[in-house]
């Protein structure tokens, strides 16, 4: 059996991410568009033995040096994919594993991909350090052997069935929502910070936690 393609789920992250951005960025994000997508699949590409949360920061880092050194924004769009794609792979509960799992995993989160819901828990401001990101990464990293084992009891419920249309209440639908909520929140977390790094224009930031906070109270 064929893996199902799995850029289709990421690519919409992705997509889902660049959404909120600051109205600046994100408007001359859009504009490249094909460049972003094409630093995504590039991410993708990588080997997973190159894979670590240091080398995602590391490769954050690389957009606020576009950024600071003026770089096309064509080159900006493509290290940000490239970001994204490593996110991406970081977060794969699946990882190397091939087999059922694995297809079950690809097929079913482009199965599910529309009823998948972007869950974004706000922008911590401008002045957020390193270390928060590292923090929220490592997270993700340290969730993924918990998140394989229900895809691996899930897979044996059904016999290996990796075509299996799992109910919208099962453990394997909530752990494919997780992840493509994961991708898309950790890379606009990550593309906000480097913006911000930047000094890059945050006017109309959206979902940023103290104005969050502060509609919770009007609406209190």
């Amino acid at each position: 059996m064929e893996r199902a393609e799995p850029n289709r789920p990421v690519k919409y992250s992705v997509f889902k991410a660049h959404t909120i951005l600051p109205e600046t960025f994100r408007n001359v994000i859009e504009k490249n568009g094909k460049h972003l997508f094409a630093g995504l699949e590039k991410g993708l590409s990588t080997p997973h033995a190159q894979l670590s949360v240091e080398r995602v920061m590391e490769e954050k880092r690389k957009i606020t040096e576009l950024v600071n050194n003026q770089a096309a924004f064509s080159q900006v769009a493509h290290q940000m994919g490239f970001v994204a794609g490593l996110v991406a792979l970081l977060a794969d509960p699946v990882q190397e594993q091939q087999g059922t799992v694995r297809q079950g995993f690809d097929f079913y989160l482009d199965y599910k991909l529309s009823r998948f819901h972007f869950v974004f828990d706000g922008y911590p401001g401008p002045d957020v350090n390193e270390q928060w990101l590292s923090a929220q990464l490592n997270a993700v990293v340290s969730h993924r052997t918990q998140y394989r084992n229900i895809l691996e009891k899930g897979y044996r419920q059904v016999n290996g069935n990796p075509r299996f249309r799992f109910d919208e209440r099962h453990p394997v639908y909530g752990v494919c929502s997780i992840y493509f909520s994961n991708v898309a929140r950790l890379s606009a977390h990550l593309w906000y910070h480097a913006w911000a790094a930047a000094n890059g224009d945050l006017t109309r930031t959206p979902l940023l936690k103290e104005r969050i906070a502060e509609m919770k109270k009007k609406q209190g």
